[in-house]
């Protein structure tokens, strides 16, 4: 076609061989007046032309295609020059919990990543509950710990308001949850006969259970439930200053000096106002009551700390409420007056409520949380007690919310956080 000027696609069009018909250069091309000139063109040979010398292209390896439950498939890295087959799992690596993520190749294998084959993957993908579901169910044991806790002085009140005396309420309150935790415990085949650890439940149950709780419903007598809970938040700052006399890894800093200042400042403020929360109600002497409570639990806290060196907290949970119950009954049957017939349907209903949702749950509940997080973490149960037991308190037993008893509430918190900062030990149980 003379005048039309014919390019290299053109002469691509015409000759659809182009390039197996000639070579990587043409000095063929036509101008724009249809004469031909000399000119060289260069035709670049495609990566997928087979070359000069052996006139025929090596075929290119199809992807392995891998199905679940594949014993090898071929992955490609992240270079492309390097390739490596999948030969079965490492025997001497030890298996993980939550897979290492794979390099997925085009057949959707990633077994090699893994170290598993792909159906094996896919069943432990499937076993293995993701990381917000645990973070979710660790929350919920916490705040459920907290809401029984916290309940609990609220359920104690209420039971004395109803005529029955302090040591029968407790004695009751741990025989039933003594039941119910060894019962759980032999469910779980977790209670030991181990003569050390019931030995050291023998000195926990009195010291760190049975004795601080008659001292604190004591204290119920005098001062409101809110009031009673956020007193025993004091517990991890006295434990610190026994550590400071009987542990010798743990001296009392300046840190937590300064912490227990501000703390009983806020005590101060509850007694210097008269503040109890409730109609009647002594200050004074439901904080002296609180506060032998508070020695008492502190100084168990230490030797529980001791003794769980040697010992795990569910080995030691079955003793220490077994004893708790034995010495409750004992004191009970000397110092009760209260006969377990002219207990009421109501009184009942609430001491079972103590055992349970008070005592039993919120003991497991703490143990799962500890061996599920971190210390830190756990001791915000402690935190979340006094807010609970101030908020119910003031919606079930109409206990009085006052200024007074915000600004001490604020002071304990504060100097309960500064101690509980600088202490990296196990979190006591409330």
């Amino acid at each position: 076609m003379p005048g039309r000027h014919l390019g290299p696609r053109h002469h691509r069009r015409l000759r659809p061989n182009h390039r197996s018909q000639r070579g990587p250069c043409s000095s063929r091309s036509t101008s724009g007046d249809g004469s031909s000139t000399s000119s060289a063109i260069c035709m670049r040979r495609d990566s997928s032309s087979p070359t000069p010398a052996s006139g025929r292209q090596r075929p290119r390896p199809k992807p392995s295609s891998s199905r679940n439950g594949s014993e090898s498939c071929e992955v490609a890295s992240r270079t492309p020059r390097n390739r490596r087959r999948y030969l079965g799992p490492n025997p001497s690596r030890p298996p993980t919990r939550f897979p290492r993520p794979g390099i997925r190749d085009r057949s959707g294998c990633t077994s090699c990543g893994a170290g598993e084959p792909a159906g094996d993957r896919a069943a432990s993908t499937r076993d293995t509950p993701s990381l917000p579901a645990v973070n979710r169910k660790i929350w919920i044991a916490m705040l459920l710990a907290a809401f029984g806790w916290g309940t609990g002085g609220v359920a104690t009140r209420s039971v004395l308001l109803h005529g029955v005396d302090p040591f029968t309420l407790i004695s009751i309150r741990y025989l039933l949850s003594a039941f119910l935790l060894v019962g759980w415990l032999l469910w779980r085949r977790g209670l030991t006969a181990n003569r050390g650890a019931w030995l050291a439940g023998l000195a926990i149950g009195i010291v760190n259970m049975s004795g601080p709780t008659i001292f604190f419903t004591l204290s119920l007598q005098h001062i409101s439930a809110g009031l009673g809970g956020l007193l025993v938040t004091l517990v991890p700052i006295a434990t610190a200053v026994w550590a400071h006399f009987l542990l010798a890894d743990e001296p009392f800093s300046a840190k937590k000096l300064g912490g227990l200042v501000v703390a009983f400042s806020g005590v101060a403020v509850l007694i210097a106002t008269g503040e109890s929360g409730i109609v009647g109600g002594d200050p004074l002497v439901g904080v002296a009551w609180s506060g032998l409570g508070i020695a008492l639990a502190s100084l168990g806290g230490v030797l529980s700390r001791t003794y769980t060196q040697r010992y795990s907290v569910s080995e030691l949970a079955g003793p220490q409420f077994v004893v708790g119950a034995g010495a409750s009954l004992i004191v009970a049957e000397v110092l009760g007056t209260t006969a377990i017939g002219s207990i009421g349907a109501v009184s009942w209903g609430l001491l079972g409520y103590l055992a349970t949702i008070g005592t039993v749950l919120p003991f497991i509940g703490f143990l799962w949380v500890v061996q599920q997080t971190t210390a830190t973490r756990a001791s915000l149960i402690g935190y979340l007690v006094p807010l609970v037991s101030l908020i119910t308190g003031a919606v079930f037993l109409s206990e009085r919310l006052t200024a007074a008893i915000g600004v001490a509430a604020v002071l304990i918190l504060v100097g309960v956080v500064m101690v509980d900062r600088t202490d990296t030990t196990r979190p006591v149980v409330p």
